[in-house]
């Protein structure tokens, strides 16, 4: 089966995802994309340029998977003369505009916010033969912030299309790499010293806000701990991270993103928990990958955490509010709590790629009509 893989915003997550996908699966995958930044314009104009590419090309493909970011309805119309009768198309939805946080200094007013993103989500689904959705949680999340979406509509709604897109949606998670399988925990550090992680994107959706200052409030109470910052930053860094770079300096041990796999392993093999405050998260990557290599986590009530642990397990693992989670660390801090993180406590059995592309590669088949 012939594969085209469509990315508008080709960058984090999204790039992780469309390369393993085309490593892992079985199908013969090409990948059509474009430099993730100015994300507004890619979701407006990304189909046109990637249509160009695709009319230029010698090959005809049996299914064409769309990113969420891609207008794929704009696609189709542009792309039609190479299409055969029998080419499928679909979405893989990495998040969802309706219900993603804008930045505090996005120049469109959160009050004023402009709708037609949340809209090419929509008709993506609409036009798709199948959509994919990389979590239960975001598949619920979808549908109901959808009805909302479209009540709010003056006339002619579409309320009735939304039973025809749930019935050809499915949720596949992300594939983890299988290096994290064989990251046991170190057990070479010297110190004794709780060490504090964060391994996400640094802007503001992270919400590495809530995070440092509660990291300030404990260090204000002197108590000690030693902090790793890894993670991927696109240059536009909130200001936090300076303050706590110069706030935190004695209790840093490792400042910003690594240059290799090898080290990003043996960073996280070393961290003995890792506080989560990020505003939203539609399946949690670099979260799942701190658990596999040791790392306790301590969640917020809400996104996709809870569907990460298992439900007898949740009051471990997650918090309430900012008061909870530095009670937690505090609590992680004075026990000297560095024990391995229980993976039966959580739901990561078969997220490896080479486990997980089977379904896909299945529900890729499935649609060979």
């Amino acid at each position: 089966m012939n594969i085209l893989l469509l990315e508008p915003f080709s960058t984090g997550s999204h790039k992780y995802f469309c390369e393993s996908l085309v490593n892992y699966s079985t199908h013969e995958i090409d990948l059509l994309e474009m430099p993730g930044k100015n994300w507004k314009w890619r979701m407006h104009g990304g189909a046109v340029e990637l249509s160009r590419q695709f009319l230029d090309s010698q090959k005809e493909y049996d299914l064409i998977l769309a990113s969420d970011m891609c207008d794929l309805g704009l696609f189709i119309s542009l792309g039609r003369e190479k299409f055969s009768k029998s080419t499928k198309f679909a979405t893989y939805f990495h998040e969802s505009q309706f219900s993603y946080p804008w930045s505090d200094q996005d120049h469109v007013p959160r009050q004023n916010r402009d709708l037609h993103f949340s809209f090419i989500n929509y008709t993506n689904a609409l036009v798709s033969d199948f959509n994919i959705f990389n979590s239960k949680f975001h598949f619920d999340s979808f549908f109901k912030d959808l009805e909302a979406f479209l009540r709010k509509m003056p006339d002619f709604k579409g309320v009735g299309t939304i039973s025809s897109i749930r019935k050809k949606s499915f949720v596949l998670e992300v594939g983890i790499d299988p290096r994290f399988k064989s990251n046991p925990k170190s057990d070479t550090d010297e110190s004794d010293v709780l060490k504090i992680l964060w391994n996400h994107r640094w802007e503001y959706d992270k919400n590495p806000e809530d995070f440092f200052k509660v990291l300030f409030k404990i260090k204000d109470q002197g108590l000690p701990f030693e902090l790793i910052t890894l993670g991927y930053n696109s240059g536009r860094i909130p200001e936090i991270f300076p303050q706590a770079k110069e706030k935190l300096a004695d209790e840093i041990i490792q400042w910003g993103p690594v240059a290799t796999i090898e080290e990003y392993l043996h960073w996280l093999s070393r961290a003995d928990i890792l506080p989560v405050t990020s505003l939203h998260d539609y399946f949690g990557i670099s979260t799942v990958e701190a658990v596999l290599s040791g790392a306790k986590p301590i969640l917020p009530k809400r996104m996709n955490y809870p569907y990460l642990v298992k439900k007898e397990h949740h009051s471990q693992y997650l918090y309430d509010n900012l008061e909870d989670l530095e009670q937690k660390i505090t609590q992680a801090i004075k026990d000297k709590n560095r024990g391995q993180a229980k993976l039966e406590h959580f739901h990561t059995n078969d997220l490896f790629w080479p486990d997980i592309i089977k379904k896909y590669d299945e529900l890729f088949s499935q649609h060979d009509l």
